[in-house]
């Protein structure tokens, strides 16, 4: 019996401490299951990755989010006895410049990438009585010996226009390039690199319309952009400051050409840039940028040259009065007014950027001159010199942090002079010379 006893009592310790064991297994394991559960939703929705962005994992797909908002106040000040002044005070407003979201992709370890990006502000810009289209990149690109883009992307012509303006120590972009030419277009895109990425070749296929359109114009005309890119002795990235303070002079140089023929004109704001003509427009731009130590120097020449289709401007009521009455002075010279054969636009850009990173300071100087619509033909003196437009500029950045949160100032002046062809008074220097001042914060999301 006492055997008995002995032998159940080793039995109920035994079972006891078992017990406690598989409690003690039990919490700790409950523990390190809420802990690996945890762990896992921070990795997937809040950690971010190298390049400073949400990712979301599944098992055959990849999406990296990111987004940036920037407001900004933007004030111009004209001489206080010019008519113009009171004309532009609604320019001196606050806006919403970006409120952007992107959205960026690969599947079959990068065999498919896709980007879909969106700028609210676009629907509520106080600039036009017609809200922008939101879309800014929306297509799909396949990896395979040529990286091949069928969509909504920008076009590969200007290393200042490759540049995301988040990139910039500007607000805003080169006369020539924000208003020059359509920057964005649907379509094929074609980009292969070699050595490294060390040479470039782009070509794009596309409507050749300055916005997503669902219909094309009368002459079912498209445009053709082709673009060389070279650096050395790396790759240089689309990049407005040099952050990474480049130890050795990274050069790059590229020059890209396009063409369309149309049959449709469309002007670009104000300017009177046309973005497409009826007729052949062709461009030619080339760009040089050298990177070090901080300092980045980018140099750029636009050439845009118009060949009308025969082009009449005027109405079958004043031509009927100057037909019954040859002494009937028309509303303005030169009436009928034809188009000369051959036009041009050219824009020049030079620009110097130094990154002071101990102050976590950028400082840019930046020159940009816009000649619009002149024309070579001696017959038409009065168009030798058109539209002229010089721009100083002066940009202050301060970097709150290494994912371009950025305080912005931006200040220019601008100088006019030539001749407006199509303006009510042909002087064009008439025009006040205007200094306007941006203030913005770029806030980026990821």
């Amino acid at each position: 019996m006492k055997s008995l006893n002995n032998d159940i009592s080793s039995f109920l310790n035994f079972r006891n401490n078992k017990l406690d064991s598989s409690l003690v297994f039990f919490t700790t394991n409950r523990k390190l299951t809420v802990f690996h559960v945890l762990l896992t939703l921070f990795l997937t929705f809040f950690v971010v990755n190298a390049n400073a962005q949400y990712s979301l994992n599944k098992s055959y797909d990849n999406i990296e989010i990111r987004g940036n908002i920037t407001p900004f106040y933007k004030f111009r000040i004209y001489p206080e006895s010019d008519s113009l002044s009171l004309i532009k005070q609604h320019k001196n407003i606050m806006r919403l410049k970006d409120a952007r979201i992107r959205l960026k992709g690969s599947s079959m370890k990068k065999f498919f990438e896709y980007e879909l990006h969106l700028d609210f502000a676009n629907l509520i810009d106080g600039t036009s009585n017609q809200p922008k289209m939101p879309v800014l990149d929306g297509y799909v690109t396949l990896n395979h010996h040529i990286e091949t883009t069928l969509g909504y992307t920008k076009i590969p012509f200007s290393r200042e226009s490759m540049t995301a303006i988040i990139y910039s120590p500007f607000l805003k972009r080169s006369m020539i390039i924000d208003e020059g030419q359509s920057r964005r277009d649907v379509g094929l895109h074609l980009q292969k690199g070699i050595l490294s990425d060390k040479i470039k070749f782009y070509a794009s296929y596309v409507n050749g319309l300055p916005e997503i359109s669902k219909q094309q114009d009368d002459s079912l005309g498209n445009e053709l952009i082709t673009r060389l890119e070279m650096s050395w002795p790396s790759k240089m990235k689309h990049r407005g400051v040099d952050v990474a303070k480049s130890p050795i002079p990274v050069f790059s140089l590229g020059t890209a050409y396009r063409y369309s023929h149309k049959g449709k004109n469309w002007d670009a704001d104000d300017e009177t840039i046309w973005t497409g003509i009826d007729g052949v427009k062709q461009s030619l731009t080339t760009d040089f940028a050298i990177n070090y130590r901080g300092i980045q120097l980018l140099i750029e020449r636009n050439h845009i040259s118009y060949d009308y289709d025969d082009l009449y401007i005027g109405t079958a009521e004043i031509d009927a009065v100057i037909a019954s009455n040859p002494s009937y002075n028309p509303p303005w010279p030169d009436y009928p007014f034809v188009l000369p054969e051959n036009q041009y636009t050219t824009g020049y850009l030079m620009q110097l950027t130094y990154y002071l990173k101990k102050f976590n300071s950028v400082f840019s100087l930046r020159y940009d001159q816009a000649n619009i619509n002149y024309s070579k033909n001696s017959e038409h003196q009065n168009f030798m010199k058109g539209k002229i437009e010089d721009t100083f500029a002066f940009a202050y950045n301060y970097r709150l942090n290494n994912h371009l949160s950025v305080l912005k100032v931006q200040i220019g002046k601008t100088i006019f002079s030539g001749t407006d062809i199509y303006g009510a008074d042909l002087d064009y220097s008439k025009r006040p010379s205007m200094l306007e001042i941006r203030l913005g914060f770029q806030y980026i999301i990821g």
